[in-house]
């Protein structure tokens, strides 16, 4: 299912945007992908997809640029302290609502579905971690399932077949889901703090945008037409939340407030194959670009920022002054060393954050 959305998605970009491919220099995409292979593969999938309904007078040749681009795409690999962050945060906040839910209790309950007594009390009795982690990903792999449904067809079975929902009642699913859905909120979305570091390790990638786009808009020649980027949920959730998309912005003063339904929704953010874009136009006689933000292919806006045109449309200056003031917050320019900004500045930051 992953390949076949990155093909549609592909195919929906040159039918939605034919303009941006309506020339035939030697090379108008800059593309760039983290090395795990799933990133890589989305890459290829979507560019088959680009490339399906393309003639001779579309633009589709791309230049990759290499694998140092991880560290817009791949922060949160990179920033040495956000691994203990996230630790912390979890063990802390999460344990709140495993207690309100009485997680403990339902993960006991469920064992007893899958072992004897006698397998428990030898084995899983004394690892509290084994058992919990078990059950996890037996959630997890329920998840999973619907979207391999070509595959499993493949080899003589059914979804229905291996539907590992059937385990669970209905109450124990909204549990389950509820805190799935609070470790993503906590580590990767907007949590207790809008600009916790959490969401701070995505500022290489805006500054990315902003500069990227700078390069376009102050091109003579216009010849690199679109960047695309292939990346993780742990890439596009803090991004969300750092450039201030509504739906991506909603924090909560104590994780026992949040809800995965109304407070910060995964199903909208950050589901299968989620993306984010910045559409530019500009009408050849005025000097003055617009931008339209997508998330998920639908038009969102940003909090505090007023549209200019049908509700849909900004400035693209307004945008690009909304997002340098939101950088001068975080005493970050657009030459900065990212490098050094997540191994070393940002982690000064949380020392800050969390002991003071």
């Amino acid at each position: 299912l992953g390949r076949e959305e990155q093909f549609k998605l592909g195919q929906r970009m040159l039918l939605n945007y034919p303009q941006i491919f309506n020339r035939t220099p030697d090379y108008c995409l800059n593309i760039s992908a983290t090395t795990a292979i799933r990133t890589q593969e989305s890459m290829k999938s979507f560019l088959v997809g680009l490339k399906y309904n393309a003639n001779k007078s579309t633009c589709i040749k791309p230049i990759f640029t290499a694998a140092v681009t991880d560290v817009s795409l791949r922060f949160f690999d990179l920033s040495p302290d956000y691994k203990r962050y996230e630790t912390h945060l979890k063990s802390i906040d999460i344990k709140q609502l495993e207690n309100l839910v009485l997680y403990h209790e339902l993960n006991k309950d469920l064992l007893y579905r899958f072992f004897t007594k006698i397998f428990i009390n030898k084995y899983l009795k004394h690892s509290r971690n084994i058992s919990k982690n078990f059950i996890e990903d037996i959630y997890k792999y329920s998840l999973v399932i619907p979207s391999l449904s070509k595959e499993i067809k493949r080899i003589g079975f059914t979804v229905e077949d291996l539907n590992f929902r059937k385990f669970f009642t209905c109450d124990e699913l909204a549990k389950l889901f509820l805190i799935h859905s609070a470790k993503d909120f906590l580590t990767k979305g907007p949590s207790i703090n809008v600009l916790g570091l959490q969401i701070r390790i995505a500022v290489p990638l805006l500054v990315d945008f902003i500069k990227t786009t700078d390069a376009f808009i102050l091109s003579e020649t216009k010849m690199i037409k679109a960047n695309l980027r292939f990346a993780h949920s742990e890439t596009l959730s803090p991004f969300a939340t750092l450039i201030q998309i509504e739906q991506a912005y909603n924090s909560v003063k104590n994780i026992q407030h949040y809800s995965p339904y109304t407070t910060w929704l995964p199903s909208q953010i950050i589901p299968m194959s989620a993306n984010i874009a910045w559409i530019l136009y500009k009408d050849i006689y005025h000097p003055l670009y617009l931008v339209k933000i997508l998330l998920n292919e639908k038009v969102v806006h940003l909090h505090g920022l007023t549209t200019v045109v049908q509700h849909s449309y900004y400035n693209w200056l307004d945008v690009r002054q909304y997002f340098i003031h939101k950088l001068d917050l975080l005493h970050v320019h657009l030459n900065h060393d990212m490098h050094n900004y997540l191994k070393i500045e940002i982690n000064e930051e949380y020392q800050h954050e969390h002991f003071h």
